[in-house]
């Protein structure tokens, strides 16, 4: 039988020197941030230019997930639709002028989810951050849809916090 030696011994600090380095850095605020106020909280999606039978499908009660990471990002509470109007150059008097344009609809998505945290103006929900204005591409169960953040439950206009 081999005896234990002083190599031997290295080995083994050498090994548990690794694990515990490991756990640290997994553990470090850079990697998990869990130094902001967890609750409920609410933010809405604008969607711009969607077509009726797609405006349609978007229901309350509807899981909403980020269609290119798959996260979770809460369930639909409130859908909010009206129809779609765009600005137009006037050719004759100078300056802009609205028109509602037929068969588009612009949609907003009161979104809710339990756990997430709010932290220097970006909400952090199952660790996709959203923050005001940012572009998201979403998902339901019967649509899909490019859209921005247009409220965040907590902030003001300008990104801070109330």
């Amino acid at each position: 039988m081999k005896k234990f030696t002083f190599v031997d011994f290295a080995i083994v600090l050498v090994v548990i020197a690794v694990i515990a380095g490991g756990f640290f850095y997994l553990n470090s605020q850079n990697i998990i941030r869990t130094t902001g106020q967890e609750h409920e909280t609410t933010f809405d999606f604008c969607v711009l230019g969607v077509e009726e039978h797609v405006a349609d499908e978007i229901n309350v009660g509807d899981m909403v997930y980020d269609s290119a990471k798959k996260i979770e990002l809460g369930k639909i509470v409130r859908v909010d639709k009206q129809v779609h109007e765009d600005m137009y150059p006037d050719t004759q008097n100078g300056g802009y002028y609205k028109q509602k344009v037929d068969n588009r609809y612009s949609v907003i998505l009161t979104v809710s989810t339990p756990d997430a945290s709010y932290e220097n103006g970006v909400l952090s929900v199952n660790n996709y951050e959203l923050y005001l204005g940012k572009g998201c591409y979403i998902k339901g169960q019967n649509f899909a849809l490019s859209s921005t953040v247009w409220r965040i439950d907590g902030m003001e206009g300008n990104g801070n916090e109330k």
